[in-house]
């Protein structure tokens, strides 16, 4: 059940981003296939998340554990 809710998370974020990508520049639907979006967003992500497992992973994921959720930045998304 675990893995199917993992992959299923998956699949919600790359659709989400694909489709935000697709209505923010209308055209790229004209020059590039779904398929070409989707590589393009698992190099971008799995590039991002080299960062956390290379020598100084676990400084970089506790800085980013720390700053990702404080009340300023919630305030901030919410004005």
């Amino acid at each position: 059940m675990c893995i199917c809710l993992g992959v299923d998370s998956v699949f919600g974020f790359f659709d989400y981003y694909i489709q935000m990508a697709e209505d923010a520049f209308p055209e790229l639907r004209k020059y590039m296939r779904k398929e070409i979006q989707v590589l393009v967003l698992t190099i971008f992500a799995f590039i991002w998340s080299l960062m956390f497992v290379v020598e100084g992973g676990l400084w970089n994921f506790d800085l980013f554990d720390r700053n990702a959720g404080h009340i300023q930045l919630l305030i901030c998304l919410l004005l």
